[in-house]
């Protein structure tokens, strides 16, 4: 008896009702194997006949490659994963205990679930539903085959759909040969010895199919780093997220709520944090009893002004206002010269929530300050038919959701200064950039685990380009001669907001500038390994250690993955930043 005898055998032979022991893959692998060395021409007759035409075997198939006729297996779920985070099409995979795919839209008669899958580098990942999917298998030159998987788990973290050999062999009278000439292909065959798949082996893989990243339909200049995904430590993530929360943290990588980092080492007790507690010693909240959420995009926003600062920004400015939408929690942050300035600053977030947002805003919660109670406000939001709700006396806690995210910006920036060692002045960047990152955070309000920027927008944000706050870029420098370094380093401040540019200030000028042609994870002028650095790095104060690596220029911009030796040209056309 051969071994696909004995394979398909041992398959029509399982009872319906018992349960499957666990699957050797090590075993399975073998018998593929021994399958390929015994097999000869004609040793098991296939038909690939201009008679078996895909439409008719798409009759014979149809829903049963994969239903569960049997328990499922006791043995725990296994599954790969790739670090790619962008979708690259559907697999063929021996080493998946059941059918996976990171595409909700395709699967019919969705269940939800809460289940989990061990991938392969031993991190448990969340399967939140299941159901059918219908994949196009390719079939030579007899065109392709529909094919309907059943108990197919959505796992939203996952870049590719993964096809279970297991489940094929276990669950259906199909067998799966594998051929090696005169390419290596993988061969399905009905138990009628009818063809309705050949699968080549693509790049490592027996792909199904094969989804290549193509242009965005954003058609302007665009910010992207030239690398995979980096892998960062949990404290890491913590640092780049401007010292959030580890819950907050945590939730974003369960949940798949950005692409472009991924973090190691998830699981564990909390860092502990020095510049956090420095920052952050906060009074023990209050309990409020909170109201319902809005329905809809502007219906209740929150406001409140913060400062005056000691210290003036780089512009000249020392309060700022903010205005937070309820029903998504994105906020808006506006630098102003004096109190009185808040009215203007409303006007222009009302024309932003109604440009940007396609909303309006229906009621303005704020406390009693006279920056909200002036004649002028007043009348316009009569005008307007706003509702002004204000806080009763003494008691700035009932509009707490402003009150709170006043201090967890005024924290971050307290410990974004800390961190990097720049002047106070730049207070001001800090607060734009913490409010950047809460926008694209995990807010406990939004209970669909979607960052109040996708609320908004409809798009995830990518985070592929976020740096510590501080650290050293290098920039290109036009003006440079011609035997002098074609760069000079800066401070990195986040992405602008009106432009597509980084911002960065310039240490030995006291100035901040938008630019495009910026470079990433540069070393430190005292680095051993690079001697021959020709910029000066002793007027700049560093306090964290840099990745080595070489600069270039952008022509020749390139990455590596392989150790701490890293960099990147974050500035380049056909890719949409978040």
């Amino acid at each position: 008896m051969s071994a696909v005898d004995s394979i398909h055998n041992h398959s029509n032979h399982t009872p319906s009702n018992t349960s499957i022991p666990h699957l050797d893959y090590d075993t399975l692998l073998r018998a593929f194997s021994t399958l390929v060395n015994s097999l000869g021409e004609g040793a098991f007759p296939l038909t690939e006949s201009l008679d078996a035409k895909p439409e008719h075997v798409a009759l014979v198939l149809h829903n049963l490659p994969c239903t569960r006729d049997v328990e499922p297996l006791k043995a725990p779920s296994y599954a790969l994963q790739s670090l790619n985070p962008q979708y690259q099409g559907t697999v063929l995979d021996c080493g998946a205990s059941d059918h996976y795919t990171p595409c909700r839209d395709s699967l019919t008669n969705f269940t939800p679930v809460k289940e989990t899958t061990r991938v392969a580098d031993g991190r448990i990942v969340d399967a939140l539903g299941k159901g059918d999917l219908t994949i196009t298998v390719p079939c030579g030159n007899l065109g392709s085959t529909k094919v309907t998987l059943s108990d197919v788990y959505y796992v939203p973290t996952f870049s590719f759909t993964l096809v279970s050999i297991a489940r094929i062999l276990h669950n259906s009278n199909c067998q799966i040969l594998f051929k090696n000439s005169p390419l290596p292909t993988a061969i399905l065959v009905t138990e009628s010895n009818v063809v309705f798949g050949r699968v080549p082996l693509t790049r490592g893989l027996f792909r199904i199919t094969d989804a290549t990243t193509g242009a965005t339909n954003n058609n302007r200049l665009t910010l992207y780093a030239q690398s995979p995904p980096r892998k960062i430590t949990l404290t890491e993530f913590h640092i780049l997220m401007g010292h959030r929360g580890y819950a907050d943290l945590r939730k974003m990588i369960k949940y798949g709520m950005f692409s472009g980092i991924e973090v190691i080492d998830v699981d564990g007790p909390d860092p502990d944090c020095r510049v956090c507690v420095e920052a952050k010693a906060r009074r023990k909240p209050f309990h409020l009893s909170k109201s319902g959420k809005p329905a809809k995009y502007g219906d209740e926003v929150s406001s409140d002004v913060w400062g005056p600062a000691p210290v003036a920004s780089i512009g000249g400015k020392r309060y700022f206002s903010l205005f937070q939408d309820r029903h998504s929690h994105e906020e808006r942050i506006y630098f102003m010269r004096y109190k009185s300035d808040t009215f203007e600053m409303f006007k222009q977030y009302e024309a932003w929530v109604l440009r940007q947002r396609n909303a309006v805003i229906k009621e303005l919660r704020s406390d009693r300050g006279g920056e909200y109670l002036s004649e002028e406000f007043t009348r316009h939001l009569a005008q307007k038919g706003i509702v002004r709700k204000l806080t009763t006396h003494d008691s700035p806690q009932t509009n707490g959701f402003a009150e709170r995210a006043m201090g967890v910006h005024a924290a971050t920036a307290r410990a974004l200064l800390l961190e990097s060692n720049l002047p106070s002045s730049l207070w001001a960047e800090a607060v734009n950039f913490s409010c950047w990152l809460h926008n694209r955070s995990f807010t406990v309000s939004n209970s669909n685990f979607l960052t109040p920027y996708e609320v908004g927008t409809g798009i995830k944000p990518d985070l592929s380009l976020l740096r510590t706050w501080g650290s050293f870029v290098l920039v290109k420098d036009f003006k440079a001669s011609k035997i002098s370094s074609l760069v000079k380093p800066g401070r990195y401040l986040g992405p602008d907001e009106n432009s597509w540019g980084i911002r960065v200030y310039w240490p030995s000028r006291h100035t901040i500038t938008v630019e495009r042609e910026v470079f990433l994870d540069v070393p430190d002028r005292s680095s051993p390994l690079h001697h021959d650095v020709l910029w000066d790095w002793t007027s700049l104060t560093t306090s964290t250690s840099m990745h080595h690596a070489k600069p270039s220029t952008p022509a020749t911009s390139r990455s590596s993955t392989s150790g701490p030796m890293r960099w990147s040209l974050i500035y380049s056309p056909n890719r949409s930043r978040a």
